[in-house]
């Protein structure tokens, strides 16, 4: 079912571009913008059943066993430049949280309108959840199959003992890009086609000169195309993709250590879109393989799929209607559904875990600087002999942009 699953989400979307929504910027001269957004999360609870067991030296006291409690959990600040009459940009986005980073660093250049080429770290073609900037998500986490597609497709494994198990992609990868669009008045195609190292964000392929990620490698790369679709503009937007990631005998920054990467992935989503009524529904669906036969068994180590639903509703043309257009256009209160089923197996083993998760949205937005975001994520994990654990979590996120 899971491969059938990959073909049959393929065709759905077609194929190959992603057309991340443009990120709003202050301008500061006609070739300068800038950007910038912050997220605050306040986590009024989350259920930490796996916590229990664990008890203090000495007092022999339990361990608590939720939390509660606050997070910056993003603070970016970008830019982008042109010059050339627009032909050649420069694109630049910084990561402050946490252990900062660079997240984007591109140069692009547009010979034509419908083509533009791209050389640097940037957004891999993936499902268009992944291909959305954080600022823009209707919902305060992404669902679990476009974080798996975005980060096994790319280095991270799933054993501990492998040195690529804490990678993370942060959905990029450095490499080389083309994109293509075609934007007609009842029809639009969009497509991205990438080869890049297949390793994720901040990782590099160099050698003994300057040691990257990894120190010897093939001429082997990550494939990956995405097509998007709109057969009726503004209303019907159908997408896919499709990846590959093959390196044999690489060695690994210690001069050491010997492995190879083969990961196949693909995806598809699609979005209705009724703006008058301020309704939005789709899905996507999307699976993935690690074939590197980590432990050598014969087995494939690791298989994924999983599948997600949602429908937003902007009670922003209701609420104008009522009011005699008294709410204001800048004003924008959405309530959100979503359901989505994740499922793992290792090493070809005859039992799946899955992972059902219902997520209830309520959004307030103010034009682009403000929002406010409350959801309610209630998950079910049905794992082979291992009872569910009590992991619901109750979130407000607070942005505010530039």
């Amino acid at each position: 079912m899971p491969r059938r699953l990959l073909f049959c989400a393929v065709i759905l979307g077609a194929l190959v571009a992603g057309r991340a929504n443009p990120a709003r910027a202050h301008k500061v001269t006609e070739n300068l913008d800038v950007y910038g957004y912050f997220q605050a999360w306040m986590t009024l609870v989350e259920q930490m059943e796996d916590a229990q067991g664990l008890f203090q030296d000495v007092t022999n006291d339990a361990a608590a066993d939720y939390t509660s409690g606050f997070r910056m959990a993003r603070l970016r600040v970008g830019l982008d430049y042109r010059f050339l009459r627009g032909k050649v940009g420069v694109s630049l986005l910084l990561k402050l949280e946490g252990d900062p980073g660079m997240l984007d660093a591109s140069a692009r250049w547009m010979p034509y309108e419908w083509l533009t080429i791209c050389i640097g770290q940037m957004r891999i073609p993936s499902t268009a959840e992944n291909l959305r900037p954080d600022r823009d998500l209707d919902f305060v986490l992404r669902t679990e199959v476009s974080d798996a597609l975005a980060d096994f497709s790319l280095s991270r494994t799933n054993y501990p003992s492998s040195l690529m198990h804490g990678n993370r992609s942060y959905r990029r990868d450095f490499g080389l890009a083309v994109k293509s669009r075609y934007e007609g008045r009842h029809f639009a195609a969009r497509a991205f086609l990438m080869m890049g190292n297949g390793l994720g964000a901040n990782l590099f392929i160099s050698g003994d000169a300057a040691r990257g990620f990894l120190i010897t490698n093939k001429a082997q790369f990550f494939w990956a195309a995405r097509v998007e679709l709109e057969p009726w503009r503004e209303h019907i937007v159908v997408g896919g993709h499709i990846s590959y990631n093959r390196h044999d005998n690489v060695v690994f920054e210690s001069g050491r250590t010997v492995l190879d990467i083969d990961r196949i992935s693909g995806s598809g989503d699609l979005e209705l879109r009724f703006d008058r009524l301020g309704l939005r529904a789709g899905g996507l669906g999307g699976y993935g393989e690690i074939n590197e036969d980590f432990n050598v068994d014969g087995h494939t180590d690791f298989r994924y799929w999983g599948g997600s639903g949602y429908l937003l509703w902007d009670l922003q043309p209701m609420l104008r209607r009522a009011t005699r257009g008294r709410f204001g256009l800048g004003h924008h209160l959405v309530l959100g559904f979503r359901y989505e089923r994740y499922a793992t197996n290792w090493d070809e083993n005859p039992e799946w875990t899955l992972q059902t998760t219902y997520t209830v949205g309520v959004t307030y937005r103010y034009q682009d600087s403000i929002k406010l975001q409350f959801n309610a994520v209630l998950r079910r994990t049905d794992k082979p002999f291992w009872p569910d654990l009590d992991d619901d979590l109750y979130v407000l996120n607070v942005q505010f942009a530039l």
